[in-house]
């Protein structure tokens, strides 16, 4: 057998950018990609059943990429969830990255990474910084922290926030993404609960060093009331009621489920909504009355009582 005849190894990295009408931004997802100085890679755009020029900005970048490395995906549009499950389930490569279409790789990003796990081969998930990129122009850099050799107590420390993790900042072995997969009902914050298990069950490691630049603008499923609800219950009992989960981190689930409430009334009480936004304040109390203590929320919720 020639050596053109022989299969090519697996790539060390498969990339997976869900894709929703952000047609504007994919090419500097791809590009932030493929101006790496790295050959091990794949990408795959899940397209989410976009409606606007999604697919031939895709096909137009494939055509660009040397040796068939970038494939499109399309679904029926059934959220981020189901799009990174499709991604992974079409994937090749020993780690997954997920990259958000709106966000891009800090150059030098998977050389630093592949570097690292060459080097600690007990890692089953790696997460590092990022930069915030502002609509104003500013950027804010996020370093994390070194993780503990203790899951439970990283797990403690991402629940209550005291770290930051973000896709395009975190790489995970991909036949641990067999087993955790993305719940399809969550339509928002549908990384959370991954992340939170990834953390709580499997060998975790961190670079302090950004290696993702996430932007930050208005339309983002995030910032939206509408959702608040659902973000908050479902993404609690996504964490607490997986079989998964240690039992020993139980202890967190009433604390953890009054700031995801409180979280819920921020949003809600920005967006005007006082009658959901008292209720969600009351949810919040209700699980954890420690919640009353945290003045700023208590001031907005008596506002909104005289709304």
């Amino acid at each position: 057998m020639n050596d053109s005849d022989k299969p090519l190894p697996p790539p060390f990295f498969s990339i997976v950018i869900p894709c929703y009408n952000y047609a504007d931004y994919l090419p500097r997802a791809v590009n932030s990609v493929t101006e790496q100085a790295f050959d091990g890679v794949e990408i795959l755009i899940v397209d989410d059943g976009s409606t606007d020029e999604t697919e031939s900005v895709a096909q137009s970048l494939g055509e660009a990429c040397e040796d068939n490395v970038l494939h499109y995906l399309w679904q029926e549009n059934k959220g981020a969830a189901a799009a990174r499950n499709k991604g992974v389930s079409a994937s090749s490569g020993e780690f997954i990255l997920f990259l958000d279409a709106d966000d891009a790789l800090i150059l030098g990003s998977l050389e630093k990474i592949q570097r690292f796990l060459l080097q600690h081969v007990e890692t089953d998930v790696l997460f590092g910084g990022h930069i915030s990129v502002f609509q104003d122009g500013r950027e804010k850099a996020s370093k994390l922290k070194e993780f503990s050799r203790d899951n439970q107590e990283n797990f403690a420390d991402y629940i209550f926030k005291n770290i930051s993790v973000v896709n395009g900042a975190m790489v995970v072995r991909r036949e641990i993404l067999e087993t955790i997969r993305y719940n399809e009902a969550l339509r928002v914050a549908e990384d959370i609960p991954v992340f939170a298990l990834l953390i709580a069950r499997y060998s975790c490691s961190s670079i302090g060093d950004p290696l993702v630049r996430v932007f930050k603008h208005d339309d983002s499923l995030r910032h939206n009331s509408r959702y608040s609800a659902e973000a908050n219950t479902g993404v609690v009992d996504e964490i607490f009621g997986s079989p998964l989960l240690p039992e020993v981190m139980q202890k967190h689930r009433q604390k953890y489920r009054s700031l995801r409430w409180l979280s819920a009334f921020r949003t809600l009480y920005k967006a005007g909504k006082w009658e959901e936004a008292r209720r969600a304040y009351l949810c919040a109390l209700s699980a954890d009355p420690r919640a009353l203590l945290k003045l700023r929320a208590l001031g907005r919720f008596l506002h909104a009582c005289f709304k």
